[in-house]
């Protein structure tokens, strides 16, 4: 077969993403699972941190329109088609669905089957009903580029929560959508001698979070529930792994300024490879409080460094995660708070959170995740 894979969103600043994870690490494994396939990957490989991939591997670089900001759009609406045609495609996968007219669309009008993999619909059904919602002009072209990928012949998204919920919310045949856990990498777990990165105050302990400055993922209550962890005596630093830009980020910032343990406080980004897993190999354990989430990749990373895990009960979480992590309400600052005081003071509970921790990681990994794609 000819397999054509849209790999434009490992570009810079979409790469670390959520959705540009999960493409790097099935381009990883999709090549060698299928050795007598060829695989056309649409976009240009990453400038550093990538690995050379196997000789049945190629790179198309998709050619970009200097229309500016709309670039990418109508490089997928005119070009990639056109490429796709003359490279006679079997079938192309689109990893993502996104909503800003700036990074690239689902295609349309292909000569080929389509897969399309649509990670969860928070644009449509969380920022639909929360207090900080999408601007018209997100909300209206997430709503174009999903009735693109509605067009696939099949849909994969990253959990049976999710695949629940696109079934429901779009009226789709259940046949069409197939659930397919994400995985996790194991060098993620393989420490190495930590020169690549060195924490910004020295050798104290830290609690790690891992994720972005979007509400969803509950930041302002976490900064309040670690003032509250410290008012109890616990020796930790923060340290948020968080994008380097955001319209999102002021109230954040603002807030953590104003907060008595500010100095405790660090705000990381723009860390490569190595660097990502050195922060989370050298963290004492990972907090992840989303309100809503699609799988929930970054507590699943730090499961494989060995980490105790705090994270947010919903029906995703104990989906992925199992009983590997203590749980707790996302929307409770106390309940946070005395969370993150247990995990770092509690040595019994670590314990057993770190032995449930190495089975659960083990079971789900980006191996199986590309089988079950191909």
């Amino acid at each position: 077969m000819r397999i054509g894979f849209d790999a434009t969103v490992l570009a810079p600043g979409t790469r670390y993403t959520g959705t540009g994870q999960y493409a790097e690490n099935l381009l990883r494994v999709l090549p060698m699972l299928a050795p007598d396939d060829q695989f056309l990957v649409y976009g240009t490989p990453p400038a550093a941190g990538f690995p050379p991939l196997p000789a049945n591997v190629t790179w198309h670089p998709l050619r970009r329109l200097p229309i500016g900001r709309l670039s990418a759009l109508a490089g997928h609406l005119l070009v990639l088609p056109r490429m796709v045609r003359k490279d006679r495609l079997d079938v192309l996968h689109v990893p993502g669905v996104h909503t800003r007219a700036s990074l690239p669309p689902v295609p349309r009008g292909l000569a080929c089957p389509l897969v399309v993999t649509i990670h969860d619909l928070i644009p449509m059904n969380y920022y639909g009903h929360s207090d900080t919602p999408l601007p018209w002009r997100l909300r209206a072209f997430y709503r174009w580029n999903l009735n693109s990928a509605l067009k696939a012949q099949r849909i994969i998204t990253v959990s049976e929560d999710s695949r629940t919920e696109i079934i429901e919310t779009l009226g789709l045949p259940p046949e069409r959508v197939t659930a397919i856990h994400n995985g996790v990498d194991p060098a993620w777990g393989a420490r190495g001698d930590g020169s690549a990165w060195k924490p910004p105050h020295g050798q104290t302990p830290y609690i790690l979070f891992g994720g972005s400055f979007e509400p969803r993922k509950n930041l302002a209550r976490l900064l309040q529930a670690f003032q509250r962890a410290v008012d109890t005596g616990i020796p930790h630093h923060l340290l948020m792994i968080v994008e380097t830009s955001s319209a999102h980020a002021p109230p954040v910032r603002e807030l953590a300024e104003g907060l008595p343990c500010a100095d405790r406080l660090h705000f990381l980004s723009g860390l490569d490879d190595a660097s990502i897993r050195a922060v989370y190999q050298h963290a004492d354990a990972f907090v992840f409080p989303t309100l809503s989430e699609g799988f929930g990749l970054p507590p699943l990373q730090a499961l494989a460094c060995g980490l105790p895990v705090v994270a947010s009960d919903l029906p995703v979480m104990r989906e992925v995660l199992g009983e590997a992590v203590q749980y707790i309400d996302p929307s409770s600052v106390e309940d946070m708070a005395s969370a993150l005081v247990a995990i770092t003071s509690d040595e019994t509970l670590r314990t057993k959170l770190l032995v449930a921790g190495t089975r659960q990681e083990s079971n789900l990994t980006w191996k199986a995740a590309g089988e079950a794609t191909l």
